[in-house]
């Protein structure tokens, strides 16, 4: 790890991690013979609760997080992106950073698995799993043949150090690695803007308490930011904050039929500071107050 890092509540139950000693990597990217790409750090955090890690000047390495279960997050550089379930996060080498599990606490921690890659192709690397940059997360399912790979370089070393075990650990990162690059290659051709549109309003769902943006959204969804507006209104009849909007005044009214929560606590839920600005949206979508809309007689 850098010296720069920040950890916090490391040590979950269940987990599998390897840190090679520095010395052995400085010597391995030193040799005549260096690997392309090394791994350095590999794990496996199960309901990784409260996970949080900060580099403010970015890792020598490049980071490959894939989330098999659970909500993270991660800000790079400036921005900040949502990582769920069956989706990869990709750090560029030296990019200032911070990651963690979706909130302290909560309900669903992410379970990920996690790389961390040198080596001369490192970078180009990055380049093919982010598309250049323009998508560090992006989705890859729960593919069991990459698990596998993650797994057998970590069991690979652990056996050594040795030359031949580290060679044999950097020619199975980069099949894994390979294969991501696959996934989200063929993902991205094959999916139709409508599949993106629909994947975005699931994100929005799982979402409710979030304040989203449209060019989060169109990250999401690989488009820019006027295609994807366009897209999204054409699909599901109104721009996507408007529609967010009412998928969250939709789940106020549940709640308010279903529960006893007072209407604090429900614009509490769905991430709303002031009681009373959530209630003004709630009338501009219901045309009554919370209050209102729960005396009144339904069904």
């Amino acid at each position: 790890m850098d010296s720069s890092s920040l950890p916090h509540a490391d040590g979950f139950a269940g987990q599998r991690m390897l840190v090679l000693p520095r010395p052995v990597v400085k010597a391995a990217l030193a040799a005549p013979s260096a690997p392309d790409l090394l791994p350095t750090d590999i794990g496996y955090f199960p309901a990784a609760a409260n996970h949080y890690f900060a580099r403010p000047n970015g890792s020598s390495q490049m980071i490959v997080i894939i989330c098999v279960r659970g909500h993270g997050w991660a800000t790079l550089g400036a921005k900040k992106y949502a990582v769920n379930a069956g989706e990869a996060l990709v750090i560029a080498p030296d990019l200032p950073h911070a990651y963690g599990t979706d909130a302290p606490g909560g309900k669903e921690p992410w379970t990920i698995y996690w790389v961390h890659v040198a080596g001369r192709k490192a970078p180009a690397l990055y380049r093919l799993l982010s598309n250049e940059g323009a998508t560090p997360v992006f989705h890859c399912g729960e593919d069991p043949e990459t698990l596998r790979l993650f797994a057998e370089t970590f069991e690979t070393l652990q056996q050594s150090y040795g030359a031949d075990n580290l060679l044999l650990a950097s020619l199975t990162v980069g099949r894994a690695l390979a294969r991501l690059v696959a996934l989200h290659r063929s993902r991205s051709s094959k999916e139709s803007t409508a599949d993106r549109i629909e994947q975005c309003v699931a994100f929005m769902r799982q979402r409710l308490a979030a304040q989203l943006s449209v060019p989060e959204l169109a990250r999401m969804a690989n488009l820019s930011n006027s295609r994807f507006a366009a897209a999204f209104k054409r699909q599901m009849g109104y721009p996507a904050l408007d529609f967010f909007l009412r998928l969250k005044m939709q789940y106020a009214a549940e709640l308010l039929d279903t529960t006893s929560l007072s209407v604090k606590e429900i614009a509490d839920e769905l991430g709303y500071e002031d009681p009373l600005y959530f209630s003004r949206r709630f009338r501009g979508i219901h045309s009554l107050s919370p209050a209102q809309y729960r005396a009144t007689k339904k069904g």
